[in-house]
């Protein structure tokens, strides 16, 4: 009969762990490397897609390139022509007048992406829909609000190498801090897609919850950040799986919630609990 060991889930020596974390670090490492690799660059398109997203026909596009109305587009070794950059397209929309900005009075729709339930794909729906609007013209802005960075890293910054303390949104909440506080244009940050500009999460923003509890407005620190800003026609707010004052000062600020949902339990509790809150707020 065989006998199974009694494994020690204590016994681990120190050395041991140092030699996990280092391997750790070196693979996470080598994904870097790999998978965030400068420069970056948007998506491409045929003239045919062009010519679906401006609105206009292939032809038309071509007339307005031999009239001078746009510029000749290049050419490929073989004739065909070269695919349009998401900038080119944005030019055309604004030759053709098909471009669907905002007034210019009109401040920027604000849509958290929330759910107290963590993995039901906020920051993978934040970053998707920020990209399909950006794709369609609009002027867009991504708020990464949550501390673990996963939208900020999908667009190449890594928190821990390129980001500073007060690189985040937490720099323009910060209360009476001078060396942290920055106002919120100075912490928009460009993307590898045109139109599509974010304000990046650091780990820092963990010890925001902390310090906003003993500010009088520490509800609508955000709200007032945002208000005036004329630069984006929609805001989205990749929120932290929490209840916490992070996700209190994006849902103050909101136009519009959006609330990812699995077909799950714990799920639809966390929707429950999200929605008790908004009535509160």
């Amino acid at each position: 009969m065989n006998v199974i060991p009694t494994i020690d889930p204590t016994y681990t020596t120190l050395h041991q762990v140092e030699r996990r974390e280092a391997l750790a670090r070196k693979v996470l490492e080598e994904i870097r490397t790999e998978n965030i690799k400068e420069p970056r660059f948007g998506p491409t398109f045929t003239p045919a897609q062009a010519a679906d997203l401006v609105h206009r026909s292939v032809s038309a596009i071509r007339m307005a390139e031999i009239d001078g109305r746009l510029p000749e587009q290049k050419r490929k070794p073989h004739g065909h022509r070269e695919n349009y950059t998401l900038e080119q397209i944005d030019h055309m929309r604004e030759v053709f007048g098909t471009r669907p900005w905002r007034h210019p009075a009109d401040e920027p729709a604000i849509i958290p992406v929330q759910n107290f339930k963590g993995g039901v794909g906020k920051s993978t729906i934040s970053v998707h829909l920020a990209q399909y609007l950006a794709i369609h013209g609009y002027r867009t802005l991504l708020i990464d609000a949550d501390a673990q960075a996963s939208s900020t890293m999908m667009f190449g910054y890594i928190p821990d190498v390129d980001l500073a303390e007060n690189d985040s949104i937490y720099a323009c909440l910060s209360p009476g801090d001078e060396e942290v506080y920055r106002p919120l244009p100075e912490l928009i940050r460009k993307t590898h897609y045109h139109g599509l500009d974010i304000v990046p999460a650091t780990v820092d923003l963990s010890g925001a919850e902390v310090e906003l509890v003993s500010v009088e407005d520490r509800t609508a620190r955000l709200s007032t950040a945002l208000s005036g800003h004329r630069g984006h026609d929609i805001c989205f707010i990749d929120c932290p799986p929490s209840l916490g004052l992070l996700t209190l000062n994006a849902l103050a600020a909101a136009d519009t919630l959006l609330v990812p949902l699995q077909c799950e339990f714990f799920a639809l509790e966390g929707l429950s609990q999200l929605l008790q809150t908004v009535e509160r707020v």
